[in-house]
């Protein structure tokens, strides 16, 4: 019964869930990173992107869920566009990557931080150095849980159902909501086998 639940009306349970998720991201956010990551959900934030090729402009770049994955989204000239931050490498304050090496501002390079995957690097700029700091922060505690070693996810994981007992309603709606909520990182990779 859960799963139909859930997969009929995703969005509504998600939106039940924000007290259940807010607890859950606090404990392993301090408070004011926490409210940076709601802020950036909810409304965003303008930043200069430097693309591949062509001009660096200005866009709103969000945090999306996508099947349980944590995604930095933008709008491009081709829509909706983001990376999973599962595929993210590394967070690069700096002018480190060949795209800022060409055109950024060398004279500023506190301003700038890239987001590095194994084929691509979304390069951006901000306003001054707090600004950028803040998103750095974010962005490596952000890359720490999707790649499962953020130590604060661990300890708020629910015990896992022993595999020979059946499992009840209750307890499947809590790992599915874990998941959909944290992502893939918060369940135990045996419960997949």
């Amino acid at each position: 019964g859960a799963v139909a639940i859930i997969g009929a009306n995703r969005a509504g349970i998600f939106l039940s869930l924000i007290p259940f998720f807010s607890t859950i991201m606090a404990i392993t956010f301090f408070n004011e990173q926490f409210q940076f990551f709601q802020k950036l959900c909810a409304d965003g934030g303008l930043v200069i992107k430097y693309p591949r090729s062509g001009k660096a402009t200005r866009k709103t770049f969000r945090f999306s869920f996508v099947e349980g994955n944590i995604f930095l989204t933008w709008k491009g000239k081709y829509g909706n566009q983001g990376i999973d931050m599962d595929e993210v490498t590394e967070i690069a304050p700096g002018i480190t990557t060949e795209i800022l090496k060409k055109r950024g501002n060398m004279d500023c390079p506190e301003i700038y931080l890239s987001v590095v995957c194994a084929d691509r690097s979304i390069d951006l700029s901000f306003p001054d150095e707090m600004e950028r700091d803040d998103w750095k922060e974010l962005l490596s505690i952000l890359l720490q849980k999707e790649h499962g070693i953020l130590h604060g996810i661990k300890s708020v994981r629910p015990t896992p159902p022993n595999p020979y007992q059946r499992i009840h309603d209750d307890d499947l709606f809590e790992w599915l909501i874990l998941y959909d909520c944290i992502g893939r990182n918060c369940i135990s990779e045996d419960i997949f086998e």
